[in-house]
C-alpha cells in the first residue's frame, strides 16, 4: 500500500480524468484526503514548454472550493446520499453531471447551474456497469462531448431567429 496515493476510482474518476485532460482539459480530480490535477499544460518552469503528448497527473494545491469556482463543467460520483456538492460554491453557470446512483448536488442547484443532468446507474453499482466500467467511462465522457458541442452550438446562434451572431 501507499499512503501518498490517493483512492481515485478506477470506474469513473481517474479513467474520465485522464480522458478528459487527454482532449485538452484541465481537470481537478477531488478525492477524500486530496486533489489532483490531470492536465496536458506545462507546469512551472516548464510553462515555454510545449503541452504534453499526453496527459500527467500532479497534486494542486487548491481547495475544493477553489476548484468548484474555477470548473466550467462538474462532474460528481460520489457513492454516497450523505455527500452534496455546495451550490454556493458551483461557478455561476457551469454545467453539473451526476453520475452516482445518488443525487450528490443539492437541492437548489438549477438556481445557479446552466444545466443540471444526472446518469441513471444501477445503485450499488451493479448491473451491465459493474460488469463493464470502460462502458461508463465512455458513456460519461461520450455525453460531455455531445453537451459541449450542443452548448457551443447554441451560443453561436441567435435565440429567436436561428441565425448566426455578427
Amino acid at each position: 500500500p501507499h499512503a501518498d496515493r490517493p483512492r481515485r476510482s478506477e470506474v469513473v474518476g481517474r479513467p474520465l480524468a485522464a480522458l478528459l485532460a487527454n482532449d485538452g482539459a484541465r481537470v481537478f480530480s477531488v478525492d477524500i484526503d486530496s486533489i489532483q490535477e490531470y492536465t496536458k499544460r506545462p507546469q512551472g518552469a516548464d510553462a515555454q514548454r510545449k503541452y504534453h503528448p499526453r496527459h500527467v497527473a500532479h497534486p494542486s494545491a487548491l481547495t475544493l472550493d477553489a476548484c468548484l469556482a474555477l470548473s466550467d463543467v462538474v462532474v460528481s460520483a460520489v457513492p454516497s446520499a450523505a455527500y452534496k456538492v455546495r451550490t454556493a460554491a458551483l461557478k455561476d453557470g457551469c454545467v453539473c453531471l451526476n453520475v452516482a446512483a445518488d443525487k450528490n448536488f443539492e437541492a437548489d442547484v438549477r438556481e445557479k447551474v446552466r444545466l443540471w443532468l444526472r446518469r441513471r446507474v444501477a445503485p450499488g453499482g451493479t448491473g451491465a456497469h459493474a460488469r463493464r466500467p470502460r462502458t461508463r467511462v465512455a458513456g460519461v465522457r461520450t455525453d460531455l462531448l455531445t453537451l459541449l458541442d450542443w452548448l457551443a452550438r447554441r451560443r453561436s446562434t441567435c435565440p429567436r431567429s436561428g441565425r448566426s451572431r455578427s
